[in-house]
């Protein structure tokens, strides 16, 4: 897969390239994807940097140095919801507790990477059938009976089983897919170009396909009068809630401290990031 170092013109560079601008370029590269004007991909861009910060806590890989495992925050790349303690009830975020079909128990939902995607919400990252030779693991209740958090390593072949994906979602295109979460985080692995740990292939999904669309279902009727600062607002809040409004301003409520409360912390990190106040129109 590509690259994700930033180009020598980073519309995206900060003033610490090595701690927040190490996935620029993969980033500008999913948001053309998605077909965002070039315009604004330092706005978008920024406002997702910010977002990175408040849903995974870096934006370079890391591990829990006493144990090795990685779950709930600070772990960047290699985030996985930790069940309870990330603030998820039973069975997880869209979860299911049915009987998984690959594993025979009940397994439950987590979120996954940089900006913490939910395939049992949006049915991405999913292949429907596991390659000859690899097997599944069954997310089980791990974080949600005190089981602890998913079983993971730096260098592993993973693919992970839940209930809701295992017996079928409805993506973003609202085609029902089901099989296995790729989560191989073996950068040497023939099937990691398809893995929600690859940096790449992550941020191609993700911009080019799940906040395209998710941008599309925000924004359905509102008014021709919204600008493209505010319909980005709603996309974040109708991606982190599932939560639309008919007028321009971020739809009110949603878990999380709410919506508007979340697209100001996003906002507040990348101040953080860049050592500089926020140069677009602020939410409302």
């Amino acid at each position: 897969m590509a690259d994700c170092s930033p180009a020598a013109d980073d519309p995206l560079a900060s003033s610490n390239p090595g701690l927040y601008d190490v996935y620029d370029g993969c980033i500008v590269a999913g948001l053309e994807a998605g077909g965002f004007a070039a315009s604004n991909i330092p706005f978008i861009g920024g406002l997702l940097k910010g977002e990175v910060l408040e849903e995974s806590g870096a934006f370079t890989p890391s591990v829990d140095m006493n144990t090795g495992d990685c779950g709930g925050w600070n772990c960047g790349m290699w985030a996985i919801s930790a069940g309870k303690p990330s603030g998820d009830s039973a069975p997880g975020p869209c979860g299911s507790s049915a009987t998984d079909l690959l594993t025979g128990q009940v397994d439950m939902s987590h979120s996954y990477g940089l900006l913490q995607d939910t395939p049992a919400c949006e049915g991405t990252f999913i292949m429907s059938q596991l390659p000859a030779g690899y097997t599944c693991t069954g997310t089980g209740t791990y974080g949600y009976s005190g089981s602890g958090i998913l079983p993971f390593s730096t260098s592993d072949r993973y693919f992970y089983c839940e209930s809701a994906v295992g017996n079928g979602v409805m993506n973003l295109t609202g085609q029902m897919v089901k099989g296995a979460i790729n989560a191989i985080t073996d950068s040497t692995d023939p099937y990691y170009k398809l893995s929600i740990f690859n940096p790449a292939y992550y941020f191609l999904v993700h911009l080019g396909y799940s906040l395209p669309n998710e941008y599309k279902q925000a924004n359905m009727g509102v008014p021709s009068s919204c600008s493209s600062f505010t319909m980005m607002y709603k996309a974040i809040a109708y991606w982190l809630n599932g939560d639309a409004s008919m007028g321009c301003s971020v739809p009110s409520g949603g878990g999380q401290g709410g919506n508007l409360q979340y697209i100001q912390t996003c906002i507040a990190n990348y101040q953080m990031i860049y050592g500089k106040t926020w140069p677009y129109p602020m939410p409302m």
